[in-house]
């Protein structure tokens, strides 16, 4: 692997925050002299060769399509992605092609890549193409039978350090990019079992009575998850127990833990105000509300110290195994007010772009 800089990078950047880096440069093949940089009023822009016959893969989690050759994608955090358009719960701007090499781009900006478009060339006349008769045949993506560019461009950004992995096989990119990213966490075997999610008004009687039932029928269920109505308040989150639905919790969960239940509990990271936390992070939130919650920056250490020990003193050590974390994508087609807006400012000098991007992995 390798890491190239080109210009100023933000200071603001994903592997700020990745205790477990793990950068280590090695020679590559790839000739880094083809990769052009220019900074524009619009931001910094990357510019590499693509082949006729390279394919393009990655960039997260992406619903639409799998190889992105010929697509525009602009890598926005948002849960409703209706095409391939790079929208997405998980976008990662991380991409990988058949020809021995991936890319990651060091940025927390809403990323476009356009996989595969041709500058202008004098062309001849034997070149003209035949008209087209139908809708598919002229807007489906043209076949490759030139070379073409990826290009890249990061809004706003006067710079930007991308890394550049190498190997025999698309497997084995991936895996080094997993290992320079930290290399994961390991998963308990329950983790890939069978969860069952209760209704949000469910009692303690009521989540009890499930959990009989379903190993009195010989039901498989691994995990046993309730829904934020757990809580006083959601949404937003006090992350406290509703003492009338569940008198008492420490009786719970010890019979749920008897029968062989791991407990998993939904909740979002907006603060309520009746949260106990609520007064203690409130000037480590950005300056905007959503559904009159305030949204915590976990980009301070602090921040995540408040709400991290707040989980762990009062749910993880009373026997919680594991939270559904939602809202970490935001929606621009349906809830227009689901998240903060793209102008908020966060006490770490994110901006809410910034943060939209990065949210969900620092949360």
């Amino acid at each position: 692997m390798k890491k190239i800089t080109f210009g100023e990078p933000e200071k603001i950047v994903p592997t700020n925050f990745c205790n477990n880096l793990n950068y280590n440069e090695t020679e590559i093949k790839y000739n880094t002299d083809k990769i052009k940089f220019s900074i524009t009023p619009q931001g910094c822009i990357i510019e590499m060769p693509l082949l006729s016959d390279e394919a393009v893969y990655g960039f997260g989690l992406q619903l639409k399509e799998l190889n992105h050759k010929k697509s525009r994608l602009c890598l926005k955090t948002n849960s409703d992605p209706v095409c391939n358009t790079g929208n997405s719960h998980a976008p990662v701007p991380f991409f990988v092609t058949n020809k021995g090499y991936g890319m990651y781009i060091d940025t927390a900006r809403y990323m476009e890549a356009y996989c595969g478009f041709v500058r202008k060339k004098k062309r001849t006349e034997t070149e003209k193409t035949e008209a087209g008769t139908d809708t598919v045949q002229l807007y489906s993506k043209s076949e490759d039978d030139e070379d073409t560019s990826m290009i890249i461009r990061i809004p706003s950004a006067r710079g930007v350090d991308i890394y550049i992995f190498e190997g025999e096989t698309i497997t084995d990119i991936v895996s080094q990019y997993n290992m320079f990213s930290g290399g994961g966490c390991d998963v308990p075997q329950w983790g890939f079992g069978v969860l069952y999610r209760a209704y949000t008004k469910s009692s303690q009687q009521d989540i009890l009575k499930l959990a009989k039932y379903f190993r009195d029928n010989d039901i498989p269920c691994d995990i046993l998850g309730l829904e934020p109505g757990w809580q006083t308040a959601s949404y937003p989150c006090s992350y406290t127990w509703d003492s009338e639905r569940y008198p008492n919790v420490h009786s719970m969960i010890k019979k749920l833990k008897g029968k062989g239940f791991h407990i998993n509990l939904w909740e979002h990271g907006f603060v309520d105000a009746s949260s106990t936390i609520y007064t203690p992070l409130f000037d480590l939130s950005g300056d905007f509300e959503v559904w009159k919650g305030i949204v915590p920056d976990f980009g301070l250490e602090e921040a995540r110290r408040i709400f991290a020990e707040h989980h762990r003193k009062n749910l993880v050590d009373e026997g919680i195994d594991g939270f559904k974390l939602d809202e970490c994508d935001s929606s621009d087609f349906t809830l227009s007010d689901w998240s903060f807006p793209d102008c908020s400012h966060f006490p770490s000098g994110m901006d809410g772009e910034q943060y939209h991007q990065m949210f969900g992995v620092l949360y």
